[in-house]
């Protein structure tokens, strides 16, 4: 009939549901091992009765002394086992974990990217032709009164391209931003700035120091890795993969354009979206933890969220779980003015765009 189930919750209570042998914490995977076999006039009562995990079940099966491979766990060593198993748990108060073995959680992070909605408002490009006329003058003398304004010396907001311009049109265009071509100086719009990196380092005008490029509509992620099963976590790997991101990517630990340093990660991205922590130890010792390398990436304006799922691989564990990350983006509202023929043919434009801080 095998035993009682009292019998069974009694055991499984005294031993936290410990292997009696090993001492490792087994959880579902225990069993309940007749210490006397009853073939060999054992019953099923609690003196009877010891937990074993399934490797240690298939060591203590029926004892020949004799046996020319290996020696079996005989009946009195399983009773020796079993009593000074209850006595350690007794002892030292040790409970069957409800806790997941393994966890992994959110450290801390920035989730809130900033973008800039540009408005564009089109504008008569003659404005300054009709403006002039009223004023009895030459729409270019306002032009000249602009050059000789710009000059490094009495100005710090300096137009190196302005001098160049020589006709009203040259003007117009110098005003748009497409005389000369100024697209190096413009935000790229969102569907185009793929650099995931919130900091990257520069060499600036001056070579003896360098720039530093904020991007402030990325986002930042912590995460903590923690064990907290009773037993040694070994050999372990883990793998998270995202979903609601366009670019991710592990920081750079660099710290200026000059830090050529050969840097180690624990987090490397070996596929789109999916990452390989790597520890520098192979063992998690019992209620220890271990933070992963910090992560950037960066979303679309409308995401509201980031799902990241994360997979455990390791000697006897397989384990798995899932966060969400909630995004909150803030808007900043630009307006501009671009100068064209016929304005009334055109709607107001509107452009996403990251904030960029240079520093």
């Amino acid at each position: 009939m095998g035993f009682p189930s009292k019998i069974r919750e009694d055991i499984f209570v005294k031993s936290a549901r410990h292997c009696c042998v090993c001492h490792r914490y087994k959880g579902i995977k225990v069993e309940i091992h007749h210490i006397l076999p009853k073939k060999q006039g054992g019953e099923d009562t609690f003196e009877n009765a010891i937990s074993l995990c399934f490797d240690c079940h298939s060591d203590a099966g029926h004892y020949f002394a004799g046996h020319p491979k290996g020696s079996k766990f005989s009946p009195e060593e399983l009773l020796k086992h079993k009593n000074e198993w209850f006595r350690i748990v007794q002892e030292h108060q040790i409970e069957s974990s409800n806790l997941p073995n393994v966890e992994l959680i959110i450290k801390d992070g920035h989730f809130e990217p900033v973008f800039i909605k540009e408005v564009t408002k089109f504008v008569d490009k003659n404005i300054f032709r009709s403006s002039a006329k009223l004023l009895g003058k030459d729409p270019l003398d306002f032009l000249e009164k602009l050059k000789e304004d710009n000059n490094p010396e009495k100005n710090n907001f300096y137009l190196p391209f302005l001098n160049s311009v020589k006709t009203y049109d040259q003007y117009i265009d110098f005003l748009n931003g497409d005389y000369p071509k100024k697209d190096f100086l413009k935000h790229k719009d969102e569907n185009e700035n793929t650099n995931c990196q919130p900091i990257v380092y520069k060499m600036s005008s001056f070579i003896s120091s360098s720039s530093i490029e904020r991007n402030l509509s990325n986002c930042t992620l912590s995460l903590k890795f923690t064990n907290n099963g009773n037993e040694v976590l070994e050999d372990y790997k883990l793998y998270l993969y995202f979903d609601g991101v366009v670019e991710i990517d592990t920081i750079n630990k660099n710290n200026s354009f000059y830090d050529i340093s050969e840097y180690k990660y624990n987090v490397l991205f070996i596929e789109k979206n999916k990452a390989e922590f790597i520890p520098k130890s192979n063992i998690l010792v019992q209620k220890d933890s271990i933070e992963l390398d910090k992560i950037c990436f960066r979303t679309y304006h409308k995401t509201k969220s980031v799902s990241l799922k994360w997979e455990l691989f390791g000697r006897g564990i397989h384990d798995s779980g899932d966060l969400v990350l909630n995004i909150k983006p803030k808007f900043i509202k630009e307006k501009i003015e671009k100068y064209v023929d016929n304005p009334d043919k055109f709607c107001p434009k509107i452009r996403i765009l990251p904030k960029i801080k240079f520093e």
